[in-house]
């Protein structure tokens, strides 16, 4: 109401902005996509989120084909079987006992990657390695195109600053390969991986020999094909990967 000091209409603002959510840019090929899944989770009563790479490519306007989406309820295994064979597609179970599972649509020149969510939807983000892919938003808001992007560890923030954020250490106990990760996003992207991180990636930089050989030719192949290879070699050596691979 009218009076007061004035920090109503501010306050005011800010609480629109947070329900108008955040503009992704998809193309008209993804948001169809993203419509006709959410589509299929709502008749199978599943609630779906929409995380992880593709979620922050969508904030970045950057192109991709590749769906992460984390389930609240249902059999993701069951689910990415009956995905596949309703849309002509090709089902793998990539780990059986934690519910991983990966759709091919080859018609739709697309990859959903299915896993079921690790207790709440914040919880599961705070599990994830780096910020700026520890984002969440409802299956069908981001179908629209703007959704509430849920966000508990500031993605959104490194993002706007071009930074390459661990969550927590524990990241790098959980997954070795995850510097040598930390750093190939940073070249794809042409962010900085910030400081306190770089000195975490030197501390576990011999993690990723741990990691099966195809993993790591996979991350290295990554950076070689950017248009900052160069850079990217350089930022490995740094950081004390580049001896390990």
């Amino acid at each position: 109401p009218g009076g007061g000091t004035g920090e109503a209409v501010p306050q005011r603002r800010l609480i629109r902005a947070a329900m108008a959510g955040a503009a992704l840019k998809l193309s008209p090929e993804a948001r169809r996509l993203l419509a006709d899944l959410a589509a299929f989770f709502r008749e199978r009563v599943a609630d779906a989120y929409v995380v992880g790479g593709c979620l922050r490519d969508a904030l970045l306007g950057r192109e991709g084909h590749d769906i992460d989406l984390a389930v609240d309820e249902g059999d993701t295994l069951a689910l990415g079987r009956e995905l596949a064979g309703a849309w002509g597609g090709h089902f793998f179970p990539l780990d059986e006992e934690a519910g991983l599972a990966r759709v091919l649509l080859p018609e739709r020149s697309a990859q959903i990657d299915l896993q079921p969510l690790r207790g709440t939807i914040e919880e599961d983000l705070r599990l994830r390695d780096f910020t700026i892919d520890a984002m969440a938003a409802r299956l069908a808001g981001a179908a629209s195109g703007r959704a509430a992007v849920i966000d508990p560890t500031g993605g959104q923030a490194d993002l706007r600053r071009h930074l390459v954020r661990v969550v927590a250490e524990d990241a790098f106990l959980a997954d070795p390969l995850r510097p040598l990760r930390g750093a190939r996003l940073a070249v794809e992207l042409g962010f900085t991986v910030e400081p306190d991180t770089a000195d975490l990636i030197r501390r576990h930089a011999s993690g990723p020999a741990t990691a099966a050989a195809e993993r790591r030719r996979d991350e290295l192949m990554r950076i070689m094909a950017t248009a900052r290879a160069g850079e990217g070699l350089r930022l490995l050596d740094d950081l004390g990967l580049l001896e390990q691979l």
